[in-house]
């Protein structure tokens, strides 16, 4: 998802882009784990909360507001446009399998997929949280899987190869919206 920190509330951009992170298609509120462990014949009861607080620095945030207002509207954009081109570190929401970018584009975009909604899930979490992000600005982006040679291509599907690449990119990068 890109990031456009166009706000003057620099604490609330940072926010709204964290709660994408914490985002568990189980859970309907608020992220609490719960845990009961036996050390030493002592019981210790545990209780973590998964929040959208981060290491905050509001002389970043009164730094943010004086360029805002000082900056021509060029620059201050040029800057947005740096933090905006950054999101490409960020993890994606979704992962998932396209034998086509585009015809599984128009699947997500016009919600016809029966086996996975990530647009509906995605949508409701947006208006439960208040978020104001539309699906319209998510980045779609494609890795190409037709590198196989003939051999290799005999030997494997391309389906089976794009859902074993699936898998394994799903584990590492662990996608938010990937679980339904």
């Amino acid at each position: 998802m890109p990031i456009d920190a166009k706000g003057s509330d620099l604490d609330h951009e940072i926010r709204r882009h964290k709660s994408f992170s914490i985002y568990d298609s189980g859970v309907r509120s608020s992220i609490t784990l719960r845990s009961t462990n036996e050390i030493q014949w002592k019981k210790f009861f545990s209780e973590v909360t998964v929040t959208t607080d981060y290491r905050r620095d509001r002389s970043y945030e009164e730094r943010w507001e004086l360029l805002r207002k000082t900056l021509a509207d060029d620059d201050f954009k040029a800057i947005r446009q740096v933090i905006s081109l950054a999101s490409i570190f960020a993890n994606p929401l979704y992962i998932g399998l396209a034998g086509s970018l585009s015809s599984r584009y128009e699947q997500h975009a016009s919600a016809s997929l029966k086996k996975n909604n990530f647009r509906s899930r995605f949508e409701k979490y947006v208006v439960d949280n208040e978020l104001g992000v539309r699906f319209d600005d998510l980045v779609f982006a494609a890795l190409p899987v037709d590198f196989l040679s003939d051999e290799a291509e005999s030997a494997v599907s391309t389906k089976e190869l794009i859902a074993t690449i699936e898998h394994i990119l799903k584990n590492i990068i662990g996608p938010v919206f990937g679980d339904r």
